[in-house]
């Protein structure tokens, strides 16, 4: 199964998890919030209480909030790093992209 990946038809905070996705070749299905704000973000609560985009769907595992998210992405495609010095990088690059 793939992930689904739920944002606005922008780039965005989600921009960062598609390109992780692509990068990895990664499966995934990009799927946009058009409905959100009238019942998506209803919806999402069900399975998430923290219902906020970018959202990740992995089977039952729903995810949200950019930070977790990207940070589950990289889990789970391999790109968190394999050293401590990696993955204090890793931390670095993330946040800086976040802080832009």
């Amino acid at each position: 199964m793939s992930l689904v990946l739920q944002y606005h038809e922008i780039r965005g905070r989600a921009a960062p998890i598609r390109m992780m996705l692509e990068y990895a070749k990664f499966p995934y299905t990009n799927k946009f919030a058009g409905d959100w704000f009238t019942s998506g973000k209803a919806d999402a609560a069900k399975v998430n209480a923290l219902a906020n985009l970018p959202i990740i769907f992995d089977g039952d595992t729903v995810v949200t909030q950019s930070s977790a998210v990207t940070a589950y992405v990289a889990e789970k495609v391999g790109l968190n790093g394999r050293t401590e010095t990696e993955r204090i990088n890793i931390d670095q690059a993330i946040c800086q992209v976040q802080d832009w």
